[in-house]
């Protein structure tokens, strides 16, 4: 199993069919304290794709300190856009309690994973575990 990250760069370890990721999300502005430079970052989700084979696929995100969300995404018609009937599975339970989506009897096949902010302007460092 390999994903492939969407964004930017990605931190992952990968132990025997299980993979875990460190990365953040959110919108944020902060100033140097030395240089007075503004910087702005405005992450609004991450995406990751992956190729399932096992037909099982277990997501747990974790370590938050704000709301962060997760989705299994199936681009059915392949046009690139997460279009009505797509989103197999969410996990939306607010705050910083950790998500978790457990799949059985997937059909193999090309699925993407979303991490997103629960609420407007949040901003997050999180883990995701992903076994298949």
């Amino acid at each position: 199993m390999s994903p492939t990250y969407l964004n930017s760069q990605l931190c992952w370890t990968h132990h025997s069919g299980k993979l875990t990721l460190r990365e953040f999300v959110g919108n944020k502005s902060f100033k140097i304290p030395f240089g007075g430079n503004l910087f702005i970052i405005n992450d609004e989700a991450d995406f990751f794709r992956l190729n399932v084979t096992s037909g099982n696929l277990n997501l747990t995100l974790s370590g938050m300190t704000s709301d962060a969300d997760l989705q299994v995404i199936q681009d059915f018609n392949g046009n690139g856009i997460v279009d009505t009937g797509e989103i197999i599975k969410s996990s939306a339970f607010g705050e910083t309690q950790n998500e978790a989506i457990n799949l059985a009897g997937l059909a193999p096949g090309n699925f993407f994973i979303k991490v997103f902010p629960g609420v407007i302007n949040a901003f997050t460092s999180y883990k995701l575990t992903i076994a298949t």
